[in-house]
C-alpha cells in the first residue's frame, strides 16, 4: 500500500475533517472489544476475509499500528481518524475558550458602560391640545296635525274627514309638512338645533266637542301610547308619521285588561318616506275599554299619535290627542285636574268620565303610587299589576284640586291619568301621559295659544330645585313637591332645571287639554384631543 493514504490527495482533494463527536464515535469500543487503552485490531473472526490474512501474518511481530506502512487499508483508516481527533480537539478547545474570554470581555464592557455612561438630561415637552366640539346634532321633532275622524254618517266606514285644524307653536331652524295618507292634509315636521313644538286645537259641532293639546314628538323606533277606548261611540285614531328619506315598517301591538291583543294587520304596515298613514284601532281591537298600545318600526323611526274621541247617545263627549311616552321602572306624570265629583259614571255609557290611572307592566309585579298635591303632602300606596294586562285606579275619591302621580317599579311600566272637565252638558278629557326622564339644564319650550295656561313643575329628586323660567323668573320646588305657575300662550321659552318633570295644562268653556315637556336632546360634548 502506498504512504499517500494518510497525505491530502494529489488530485487537490482535501480529506474531510470530522468533529470531535464524530471521531469518538469511531473510536468507541464496541460491545464484543476489551475495555482498555491498548490499539484495537479492527479484523473479525466473523469476517471470512480477515482469516487469510491472519493467517499470513502469523509469525509477524507486533507493530506500531501508527506508524506501519505495511498496515491494512482499515488500519490506516482507524490511524487517520485518531489523527484528526487529537488535531482538532485541541484547537476546538482553544477556540471555544478564547471566545468565551472574547464574550466575557464584551459583557464587562457593556457594564462598564452602562455605569460610567453619564446620565443624560430628561426633557418632557407639553403636549399640544386642542379641545374639538362637534355640531349639535339635528333634532326631528313631528306635530300630530289635525284632528281626523274615519268614517262618516253616510255609513262609508273608510272616508276619512278633518275635523279641526290645529294651530302650531314651535322654534326651529326649518319645517315641512308629512303628507297623510287618503286626505288632503299635512303634519308638520320641525327640524334644527334646540327644537321645541305644540299644538292646540278644538272643535265644537254635531260630531265632536272639546279641545286638545299635543307636543310635538321626537321619532323613535319604539314608544307606548295610553289612552283611548275601541268601545261603542269611542274613537281611536293612531297616526304615524315618517319624517325620514326612506321608507319604514310598523307593528302596532294593542293591549287590554285581559292581556295582549292578537290582531291581523297589526304588523309590516308600510310607510313612506315624508308621510303619515293612519290605523283605525277599532279594527285592530274592536270592545277594548282600556288600551294601551306599542308601537315598533323597523327601517327607521316613526313618531305617533293616538287621537280619541267621544260620543255618548250622539251627543259629543269629548276630543283628546295622546302623546307617545316610554317605558321606565320610574314614571311621574305632573299637572293632573281633579274637578268635582259628578257621579256621571254611575251612569251608562259614561264609565269613562271619571278622572282615572292606566298602568300597563310588561311582567307581573307591585308598584308603589305616591299621590302629590298641589301644597300638600305626598301619599304612598300600592298596587299589584299582572303582566301585559292593563289596570285601571279610579281618582274620583280625591279631593278637587291639582295633582302628580309618581310610580316606583322592579319593571318596566307604561302610565298616564285622565282628567275630565264637566261644563253643564259638555264634557271634554285628557291623557296626561307618564314621564320617564327629567328636564336636566336648559330646554327650550312652545307654549300653544289655549286658554289659560298653567306649568306644573314637579320635583323628582333629592333636593330643591330652582326653576327658571324665561331667563328671568325663578320659583323654588321642593323634593317631592308639585308647583304650578301661570303662563303665557302662544309663546316659546325657556325652562331651566334639574330633576324636574314639566307639564302645561288648559282649560276653558272649549274644553281642557294638556301635554308633557320631553327634555331637548342631550347636546353632544366636546372632546379634548392631543395633538
Amino acid at each position: 500500500m502506498s504512504d499517500d493514504r494518510t497525505a491530502p490527495d494529489e488530485h487537490g482533494d482535501e480529506p474531510v475533517e470530522e468533529t470531535p463527536a464524530e471521531a469518538a464515535a469511531e473510536q468507541a469500543p464496541s460491545e464484543d472489544a476489551p475495555a482498555h487503552d491498548a490499539p484495537i485490531d479492527e479484523t473479525s473472526a466473523d469476517d471470512p476475509s480477515t482469516e487469510e490474512t491472519r493467517g499470513d501474518d502469523a509469525d509477524e511481530p507486533t507493530v506500531d499500528l501508527a506508524t506501519d506502512v505495511t498496515a491494512t487499508d482499515r488500519e490506516a483508516a482507524a490511524i487517520e481518524a485518531a489523527e484528526r481527533a487529537r488535531g482538532v480537539e485541541p484547537r476546538s478547545v482553544g477556540l471555544w475558550g478564547l471566545r468565551a474570554t472574547a464574550g466575557v470581555a464584551v459583557v464587562a464592557l457593556g457594564l462598564l458602560g452602562v455605569v460610567a455612561a453619564p446620565s443624560l438630561p430628561m426633557v418632557q415637552a407639553d403636549p399640544r391640545i386642542a379641545s374639538v366640539a362637534p355640531d349639535a346634532p339635528e333634532e326631528v321633532r313631528t306635530c300630530a296635525g289635525p284632528l281626523l275622524a274615519i268614517g262618516d254618517a253616510s255609513g262609508d266606514a273608510g272616508a276619512i274627514g278633518v275635523l279641526a285644524q290645529a294651530q302650531l307653536q314651535a322654534a326651529s331652524d326649518e319645517q315641512d309638512a308629512a303628507s297623510v295618507a287618503g286626505v288632503d292634509a299635512t303634519a308638520t315636521v320641525l327640524r334644527g338645533t334646540d327644537v321645541s313644538g305644540a299644538e292646540w286645537l278644538s272643535v265644537d259641532d254635531d260630531t265632536a266637542f272639546g279641545a286638545a293639546a299635543s307636543a310635538c314628538v321626537e321619532p323613535a323606533t319604539t314608544q307606548w301610547l295610553v289612552g283611548g277606548s275601541t268601545t261603542t261611540g269611542r274613537s281611536s285614531v293612531l297616526t304615524i308619521a315618517n319624517p325620514g328619506t326612506t321608507a319604514t315598517s310598523v307593528d302596532v301591538e294593542v293591549h287590554g285588561t285581559d292581556g295582549r291583543i292578537d290582531a291581523v294587520g297589526s304588523t309590516g304596515i308600510a310607510i313612506a318616506a315624508g308621510s303619515v298613514v293612519l290605523v283605525d284601532l277599532a279594527s285592530l281591537a274592536p270592545g277594548v275599554a282600556s288600551p294601551v298600545v306599542h308601537v315598533t318600526s323597523t327601517g327607521g323611526p316613526v313618531s305617533a299619535h293616538l287621537q280619541h274621541r267621544v260620543v255618548r247617545t250622539l251627543q259629543p263627549g269629548g276630543v283628546d290627542v295622546v302623546d307617545p311616552s316610554q317605558a321606565s321602572r320610574s314614571i311621574a306624570i305632573p299637572g293632573v285636574t281633579i274637578g268635582d265629583a259628578t257621579g256621571l259614571q254611575t251612569q251608562a255609557g259614561f264609565e269613562d268620565a271619571v278622572p282615572a290611572l292606566r298602568v300597563l307592566a310588561g311582567e307581573s309585579t307591585q308598584v308603589t303610587i305616591t299621590t302629590i298635591s298641589d301644597g300638600g303632602d305626598p301619599i304612598a300606596s300600592t298596587l299589584d299589576l299582572v303582566g301585559d294586562q292593563v289596570s285601571e285606579v279610579d281618582l274620583s275619591g280625591l279631593a278637587p284640586g291639582t295633582y302628580a302621580f309618581t310610580i316606583e317599579s322592579d319593571v318596566p311600566i307604561v302610565a298616564a291619568a285622565r282628567q275630565i272637565r264637566v261644563d253643564g252638558d259638555r264634557i271634554d278629557l285628557d291623557w296626561v301621559q307618564g314621564q320617564s326622564a327629567p328636564i336636566e339644564g336648559s330646554t327650550t319650550v312652545a307654549i300653544a295659544a289655549g286658554p289659560s295656561p298653567r306649568l306644573h313643575l314637579l320635583n323628582v329628586g333629592d333636593d330643591p330645585q330652582t326653576v327658571t323660567i324665561g331667563g328671568g323668573f325663578e320659583v323654588v320646588v321642593a323634593p317631592d313637591e308639585l308647583a304650578t305657575v301661570e303662563v303665557g300662550g302662544g309663546v316659546t321659552t325657556t325652562i331651566e332645571a334639574d330633576d324636574v318633570v314639566a307639564a302645561v295644562t288648559y282649560a276653558g268653556s272649549e274644553g281642557i287639554g294638556g301635554y308633557a315637556i320631553t327634555p331637548r336632546i342631550a347636546a353632544r360634548e366636546g372632546i379634548d384631543v392631543v395633538l
